[in-house]
């Protein structure tokens, strides 16, 4: 989980400035802030869609927040963002097929997870001689379709002459949004929130 609170303080130089009560300075500012939190909210949930290529895109990111709003004397809200890691097959992997039998399959899967950087050959390397184990698109008994690689030494329990699969994941909708808020929206907070004041303060004061 992560979470980012919007805060400010001064509260009795505002109610000077404005020559408002405190209540009627507190209504403004939690007003203020609440707007401010749902502005950055939105603004994370779309640059987190403008940098991963993950299907579902800006609503996938919406999806795990929740905003936890400034009450009472509580002058600050709260940004969550909660998520589990995506399988890799959930972003960019070409080609996207699964290949009963890897009958047909090509040599290499190749993936990515953000947008505009390359897409790379999916495989882990193993010793100094070069072995490879190559990731593949494979559905499980389940019916569920996943982007896997084999665990070198391990054994199917319904297989043993195959080695077990383990499922590839990228990151979570909340990194990827922690991410992003560091990298560009961070710095521009406190703007955001003095404008949501201004914009708030005429709808108390006659």
């Amino acid at each position: 989980m992560i979470g980012y609170k919007v805060s400010i303080e001064g509260l009795a130089e505002l109610e000077m400035d404005l020559g408002l009560s405190r209540d009627k300075t507190g209504y403004i500012l939690r007003a203020a802030i609440n707007n401010t939190a749902k502005v950055v909210e939105r603004q994370m949930a779309s640059k987190a869609k403008d940098r991963y290529t993950l299907q579902g895109g800006y609503r996938s990111y919406r999806a795990v927040n929740k905003i936890e709003k400034a009450k009472g004397t509580k002058l600050y809200a709260t940004i969550v963002a909660k998520s589990k890691a995506k399988d890799t097959l959930k972003y960019t992997v070409k080609p996207e097929v699964y290949y009963p039998g890897s009958v047909g399959a090509p040599d290499y899967i190749k993936a990515k997870t953000l947008k505009g950087a390359r897409i790379k050959k999916m495989g882990l390397r193993l010793g100094s001689g070069g072995d490879e184990y190559r990731a593949f698109v494979v559905r499980y008994t389940n019916g569920h379709f996943a982007f896997a690689e084999r665990v070198p030494g391990t054994h199917m329990k319904d297989k043993p002459w195959k080695e077990a699969l383990r499922s590839l994941y990228s990151t979570t909708e909340a990194k990827g949004e922690e991410i992003v808020y560091k990298q560009k929206i961070d710095s521009t907070v406190y703007g955001t929130l003095a404008e949501e004041i201004r914009k708030t303060i005429p709808k108390y004061v006659k």
